[in-house]
C-alpha cells in the first residue's frame, strides 16, 4: 500500500489567521482586514491579493507552517503505516516563492514531529495531485482539499478527505474522516480489500 499524505491541515493545524492578524498589527498602514479566519488558504484570510500573501510570507507568516501543531495522532498512525511497509509519500502544494525551499522546510517540520516518510515531493497543486498520484503508484491519498481528494478519486486513486473538526463534506467523496484513527481505520480496509465505508 502506498500512500500519499498532505501536510497543511492534514498533518497539521495551521493556525493563518492568527499569523494574518500579527502581520497586520505590524504593519498598520496596510488597507486589509481579515474577513475569512477559518480559511484554509492564506490568500481567503484577509481582503488581499496573492502579491500581499507573498508579502506576509516574507515577514514572519511561514512561521505558522513552522510552529504548527500535529494533528492529533497523525504520527502514531503514520508510524504505525510505515511499521508495516506502508510507503509514505508527503504530497505537498508549498511553493518556493513562499518557503524558499519547500522539501527542506517540510522535512525539518516532519522530523520535529517524528512523522516518517519515505519522500517528499512539493509544489504540486490540488489541481495535480491526483494525477500525481496515478502515475506513481499511489493508492491512496490522504488530503484536507476537495479538488485535490476529487482529483485523485477521477484519476482511479482512493482518496480520504481529512476534515477540520466539526466539519463535513457532506458526501461530497467517497470517504471522509475527522481524525487520524479514522483515517487509519480506511486506509486498513482499503488495504485489506475490504470496504472502508462508515
Amino acid at each position: 500500500m502506498n500512500i500519499a499524505i498532505d501536510i497543511d491541515d492534514t498533518l497539521n493545524i495551521v493556525r493563518r489567521a492568527e499569523y494574518a492578524e500579527a502581520y497586520l498589527d505590524r504593519h498598520r498602514e496596510l488597507p486589509f482586514r481579515v474577513v475569512d479566519p477559518d480559511a484554509n488558504e492564506f490568500v481567503r484570510i484577509c481582503d488581499w491579493t496573492l502579491p500581499d500573501v507573498i508579502e506576509c510570507m516574507r515577514d514572519g507568516g511561514t512561521d505558522a507552517f513552522r510552529l504548527a501543531e500535529a494533528r492529533p495522532d497523525a504520527a502514531d498512525v503514520v508510524g504505525g503505516w510505515k511499521r508495516d511497509g506502508y510507503g509514505v509519500t508527503i504530497l505537498t502544494a508549498r511553493l518556493p516563492e513562499w518557503f524558499g525551499d519547500p522539501v527542506s522546510f517540510s522535512r525539518k517540520w516532519l522530523n520535529e514531529k517524528s512523522i516518517p516518510y519515505d519522500k517528499i515531493e512539493a509544489a504540486v497543486l490540488p489541481t495535480d495531485k491526483g494525477a500525481y498520484c496515478a502515475a506513481n503508484g499511489v493508492d491512496v491519498l490522504v488530503d484536507d482539499n476537495i479538488a485535490s481528494c476529487l482529483g485523485a478519486e477521477a484519476a482511479g486513486v482512493d482518496a480520504i478527505l481529512a476534515l477540520r473538526e466539526g466539519a463535513s463534506a457532506s458526501g461530497v467523496v467517497r470517504y471522509e474522516a475527522a481524525s487520524w484513527r479514522d483515517i487509519d481505520r480506511i486506509v486498513r480496509a482499503l488495504a485489506a480489500g475490504g470496504s472502508a465505508r462508515r
